[in-house]
């Protein structure tokens, strides 16, 4: 099984399902040997971020932690999830994580292990590791060498190091403890578990410290120091990840010639108050999340709402102002994200301070499969709270082309869905549902207006229906239409299902 390698990216992910904490690799493989990179003439520093889509996972299992770091490290840490297995990156599935750095990765060229002179990372649990000896534990694996002891044929030999077996041990809970080869506590004690050698052993509190272990001999007999480092990782045990949600922060490591890697985790970058996977162009939601001001996509990005929600609320000491989502570019593209708002004061706003749910403002692109629910100030008369609203309404605007589909859009405080100005839109396969009759606000399920020329098929627009007649609200309303081509729409419990004030004449161009 080959390990996967990509020069576009510094960190290194195998694909070979290892061992940790007692278990036996299930599915070993012979990964494929690494370039030799030429020794840098001068020692080096290098600085790396791992975030839990960064490609140095085996087994993931693993989530960000915003605002809880390390000392000398920042915004956030990794934690394990505890929770059910994930399948690997090497096949099979496992509730475990394992993360993997070359030597290449952290210092640009093979390292021996006689050059590491310190190691250290820091680890956050809940427990003494008196009362829960779990936490999170050091890898060290070597090439294959001529001689060496090892079943798996993609290592040579296999290092370990366990928290819990450090010597001085001083570790609070719910604390930041660092663990390390040269500190006056929580030295770090390193056994070898070659899988397949004669006295392999997954530690104990005799074992020796690292300048002494790496001065011995392997159990093959061959000398430590000069083996070449294959992997450096940090795992959590096979054996007892469930249930376990330890953080890890700032791993590091010095070589003899001065060289240092440093790798800070990090959660996935934030989409305002959202946490993100940020994969090419797309933002890929992570959880659900609540946020108090607009969230901007930016131009040409994707929202992809894994099936997530983001939830507007008021600001401290002020209230909700414009669109919970909108464009920053000329194009966005929205998918399977859910919109609402929760407790928002009663208070009229115009222009962009107007409340909105997704709203596109001269650009194009697509919103579908996504819900809109509950983007309102409560029973508010205001003329704001349009669940998705596309306009393009500047007096130069080159016609832009949007696709609206799939969507769910209810709960509503004016309109369901809005189009407006200089666009040419396919508005399909939506389910738009107002409030009934009300007599606080005439709603319109679909709106297509102000130049705007739309194919409309496949809607149901229903319960938009205001009690006074002063006004008519709308299942489907045209106004000044630029041309509608409309066919095969459910209209039904609304106070009028048509209401045509300018259709317009067929000039729709779905590739402006």
């Amino acid at each position: 099984m080959q390990l996967q390698h990509s020069a576009r990216f510094l960190l290194l992910a195998t694909a070979a399902a290892v061992t940790a904490c007692g278990s036996e690799p299930t599915a070993p493989g012979s990964p494929r040997a690494l370039a030799s990179v030429a020794a840098s003439a001068l020692p080096t520093t290098i600085n790396l971020t791992v975030t839990p889509s960064s490609l140095v996972y085996d087994c993931k299992n693993v989530t960000g932690t915003l605002a809880d770091a390390a000392p000398g490290y920042s915004l956030g840490s990794l934690a394990s999830t505890g929770g059910a297995a994930t399948t690997c990156a090497g096949g099979g599935s496992s509730n475990k994580t394992d993360i993997y750095f070359t030597p290449a990765a952290l210092f640009g060229r093979d390292v021996n292990l006689g050059e590491v002179t310190t190691i250290s990372y820091w680890t956050k649990t809940g427990a003494t590791h008196a009362a829960d000896p779990r936490d999170w534990f050091l890898a060290i694996y070597t090439k294959p060498y001529a001689g060496d002891q090892s079943t798996p044929t993609w290592y040579g030999d296999r290092i370990g190091s366990e928290p819990y077996f450090s010597a001085g041990l001083t570790d609070p809970a719910n604390a930041w403890n660092q663990w390390s080869t040269n500190g006056a506590t929580n030295t770090l004690r390193f056994f070898e578990s070659t899988a397949g050698a004669t006295g392999a052993s997954f530690g104990s509190y005799t074992d020796p410290d690292w300048t002494s272990f790496v001065g011995g001999n392997a159990l093959s007999g061959d000398p430590y120091a000069g083996h070449a480092v294959l992997f450096f990782s940090l795992q959590t045990g096979s054996g007892w990840a469930t249930g376990f949600t330890g953080q890890l922060d700032g791993f590091r490591i010095t070589l003899s010639d001065n060289s240092v890697a440093t790798v800070n985790f990090e959660p996935d970058p934030n989409w305002g108050s959202c946490q993100v996977n940020i994969t090419g162009t797309t933002y890929i939601l992570l959880a659900n999340c609540i946020t108090s001001q607009t969230l901007l996509i930016p131009a040409g990005y994707t929202i992809d709402g894994n099936g997530f929600s983001i939830t507007a609320v008021d600001p401290a000491g002020g209230h909700f102002l414009g669109a919970v989502v909108r464009n920053g570019g000329s194009s966005a593209t929205v998918i399977d994200l859910t919109v609402t708002a929760s407790g928002l004061a009663d208070v009229c706003d115009g222009g962009n301070d107007r409340l909105r749910g997704i709203l596109f403002d001269g650009a194009g692109g697509s919103i579908s499969n996504s819900t809109i629910t509950g983007v309102r100030q409560g029973l508010s008369g205001c003329q704001e709270g349009n669940g998705i609203e596309v306009r393009n309404l500047d007096a130069n605007a080159v016609k832009l082309a949007v696709s609206i589909t799939g969507n769910l859009v209810n709960n509503y405080q004016k309109n369901g869905i809005t189009t407006n100005g200089n666009l040419a839109a396919t508005i399909s396969g939506n389910t738009v549902v107002g409030d009934g009759s009300i007599n606080y606000t005439a709603q319109n399920g679909i709106q297509i207006a102000y130049g705007a020329s739309a194919i409309l098929r496949g809607n149901s627009a229903s319960g938009n229906a205001y009690a006074p007649a002063s006004y008519v609200a709308c299942g489907v309303l045209f106004y000044q239409a630029g041309g509608v081509k409309a066919s095969a729409n459910t209209l039904f419990a609304n106070e009028r299902d048509n209401c045509n004030y300018g259709k317009g004449g067929g000039n729709f161009n779905p590739n402006p």
